[in-house]
């Protein structure tokens, strides 16, 4: 498991939902090269994984999917820029955030030539890119909604209760809300 990672977090609310304190398992901090081979070599009893790692494992390792993201809830990820890209390049982030909606609008519209094109780009089996393709849903969300703030500070709150981040945060406070996509009102 990477540390902070969206694996990171999924083991934690797994063992919380499945009422297992966290001091009863030993988590290893591993890059997802080395925890793949600690997980094949049996060094490691389980790994939270991303794709295409997990198709990888699936489909070569006979690996057995135990829990899901979808399972503990929502992943919601963000894009970020700094204060002074916002001032400054505004309507090329927006131009940049539309892109990729339409990009990822495609992509679920089209996930076998959206396979084949990752396939391309990255050297990833096609077999794998279509894995991982027909389980992904990905949805660009017009703008920043009060439930991707809640995912976020649920991640947050986790974190600083295993001490990973050494105190509570409002996230609220770093999200800008003036941005909004496709004339969303």
């Amino acid at each position: 498991m990477v540390r902070g990672s969206p694996g990171h977090l999924l083991v934690i609310k797994a063992l919380k939902r499945a009422g297992v304190p966290l001091d009863a398992v030993t988590l290893v901090n591993l890059s997802a090269g080395d925890a793949k081979a600690a997980l094949s070599g049996g060094s490691v009893d389980a790994w939270a994984i991303w794709d295409p790692y997990l198709a990888i494992g699936e489909r070569q390792d006979h690996d057995r999917v135990l829990t899901t993201s979808g399972d503990q809830g929502d992943e919601v990820e963000t894009g970020v820029a700094t204060e002074a890209a916002i001032a400054a390049k505004r309507s090329q982030l927006l131009d940049f955030m539309e892109r990729v909606r339409r990009a990822q609008a495609w992509a679920q519209v089209h996930p076998a030539e959206m396979a084949r094109a990752y396939a391309s780009d990255t050297g990833v089996p096609l077999d794998i890119a279509l894995e991982m393709r027909q389980r992904s849903k990905i949805e660009v969300l017009p703008r920043i909604t009060d439930a991707a703030v809640a995912s976020h500070q649920q991640a947050a709150d986790i974190y600083a209760d295993i001490g990973l981040i050494p105190h509570r945060v409002d996230v609220s406070q770093v999200y800008d809300r003036s941005f909004v996509l496709g004339g969303a009102s």
